[in-house]
């Protein structure tokens, strides 16, 4: 009888293990199969289907729920792959820099944009220190406030180096809802150009009001000299009046130039200057003849090389404003028994118009701001010789609204070379951008 107990429990054991083995070992299999797929060592495919009739319903129902959240999570893998890939599109085209480090400050977020400020590769610098990476103060210390704060603050500081330049960083803490923070990101915004307009703008509203001041002082002065009867001779009244005159006539001219400019920015602004394919030899031997007297007053010789077959796309009576304006500046500065040079050339798809003189010449730290209004190199004598201090930006007007552009090279002792450079093609520009000057 015990015997047969035996071999009763033995069978029901070896049954129980068969039974098992052929429900437990495929849901093994399955789930080694998921550890692999979630790990990415095995190819994305479903789990397999049981081959195995008598594999257990529970089995099963377990298989198809851990198929269903493996679907899930591949597809919440797919989106934020496609959220990243968009994020990084977005800071690579960013025109502001962005930098975002964790609560140890390690870099773990740089665009390309701030990457180029602090001239380092983004691919080599994620995972590292910020103070390793960026040399500035300014910079760390927004970032240390942010993470000790938790709070927004703002800072402006300069990058120095090959191109010096001035930054605006807008710092915020990086948090989610109810969890502690997990860094810091900056938004690093250059406004280089900004401060230089706002500098430009303020030197203009000095500039003009000095500019102007002085001759009605000077008005004003002489004729309360005359008025209150401080002037007995003839001959000294009628010397007061001619410096009224004179005075008048500066004041004059500063208005009249100030005026040209408004109207070359708002005619851009609000219609198109209009632009015609014409010779350019007729108006460059106009713009000569209206400086003939003023260079034969300080025995200059004005000589011109125009090829007559020469065209460009220009509005004549503009252009011939700029090169007078040119040749008027030329004859100014130029020593007696010089030659002054206008010259026009097709040159690299373009027209070039050139002025030359023989005179002082310019410093290089002058030339960046010598299109400037009211920028003067040499203020008293520019003053003495009658300039208004404007002529320059009204060539640089002229040259923008007919599609090119005004240069200058020059060095002291070897004269100077001012370039026009002119459109060639009928759509190179009906409208050019008046900018800023």
């Amino acid at each position: 009888m015990s015997g047969v107990l035996l071999g009763l429990v033995m069978g029901v054991a070896v049954g129980l293990a068969l039974a098992w083995r052929l429900a437990i070992g495929p849901l093994h299999r399955d789930l080694d199969s998921l550890r692999r797929q979630l790990d990415g060592t095995s190819p994305d495919r479903p789990l397999p289907l049981p081959g195995d009739a008598r594999h257990l319903h529970a089995t099963e129902s377990l298989r198809e729920s851990v198929q269903s959240v493996l679907k899930r999570y591949q597809q919440k893998l797919s989106l934020l792959a496609q959220q990243r890939k968009e994020l990084d599109a977005v800071l690579t085209s960013m025109v502001e820099g962005v930098v975002a480090v964790d609560n140890e400050g390690v870099l773990f977020t740089i665009n390309r944009a701030a990457a180029s400020m602090f001239a380092v590769d983004p691919r080599q610098v994620r995972g590292r220190r910020l103070v390793e990476v960026v040399r500035n103060p300014d910079l760390r210390q927004l970032i240390e406030k942010v993470l000790q704060t938790r709070t927004s603050h703002e800072a402006e500081f300069t990058l120095f180096g090959e191109n010096e330049r001035i930054v605006r960083a807008q710092g915020a803490a990086l948090q989610e809802q109810n969890e502690p923070g997990l860094g810091a990101v900056v938004v690093l915004e250059d406004i280089t150009q900004l401060k230089r307009l706002e500098q430009v703008r303020r030197d203009f509203v000095a500039n003009v009001s000095h500019e102007l001041k002085t001759p009605i002082t000077s008005i004003k002065g002489y004729v309360e000299t005359i008025v209150h009867g401080d002037v007995e001779k003839t001959e000294d009244i009628k010397r007061f009046l001619n410096i009224v005159m004179r005075q008048s006539d500066r004041l004059n001219s500063i208005i009249d130039d100030l005026l040209a400019l408004s109207h070359l920015e708002q005619g851009t602004q609000r219609e198109p200057i209009r632009l015609s394919l014409q010779p350019l030899a007729p108006v460059l031997t106009d713009s000569i003849e209206v400086a003939r007297a003023a260079a034969e007053q300080r025995r200059i010789s004005l000589e011109l090389v125009c090829a007559p077959q020469l065209t460009a796309q220009i509005n004549a009576p503009l252009l011939e404003q700029a090169v007078t304006n040119l040749l008027d500046n030329a004859c100014k500065y130029s020593e007696p028994e010089t030659t002054v040079r206008v010259m026009g050339e097709e040159r690299e798809g373009e027209v070039w118009v050139h002025v030359d003189d023989e005179g002082c010449g310019i410093e290089a730290h002058h030339l960046p701001r010598i299109f400037e209004r009211f920028y003067r190199v040499d203020k008293s004598r520019s003053r003495k010789l009658g300039g208004t201090g404007l002529g320059l930006a009204i060539v640089k007007h002229i040259a923008q609204v007919h599609g090119g552009d005004v240069s200058v090279t020059s060095r002291p002792g070897s004269g100077s070379r001012f370039t026009i450079r002119l459109k060639t093609e009928a759509d190179s520009g009906r409208q050019g951008d008046s900018g800023s000057a």
